[in-house]
């Protein structure tokens, strides 16, 4: 049994071409740990996997509704978000992963 990490944009087209590789990899006996945003849990913990919340970390969050209605239509600030996000997320990932020592992300 391995130990497999995923990563996703908390997006229906971006999630929901994973969740058949995961449920696969939870058949074959693998503990996956998936990270993504609450809006996502009940879909990726209907495959077996382990979901891990990123709400708290997300920049996007902290936009004014002025900016907010910005992201994916001003690509400076929706990659301004996107980096602000990765890197809040950086110190309890890395530790995780210390702990998981995965074989696979």
């Amino acid at each position: 049994m391995k130990k497999i990490v995923f990563f996703c944009i908390p997006a229906h087209g971006h999630t929901n071409p994973t969740l058949g590789v995961v449920r696969e990899l939870v058949a074959r006996g693998h503990q996956v740990w998936y990270y993504s945003y609450e809006l996502m849990r009940e879909k990726i913990e209907a495959t077996g996997a382990n979901f891990v919340p990123c709400d708290q970390f997300d920049a996007e969050m902290r936009l004014t509704p002025k900016e907010a209605a910005r992201v994916g239509k001003d690509l400076a600030l929706s990659t301004k978000v996107l980096v602000d996000t990765t890197l809040a997320l950086d110190e309890g990932v890395c530790r995780h992963m210390e702990e998981l020592r995965p074989a696979a992300l």
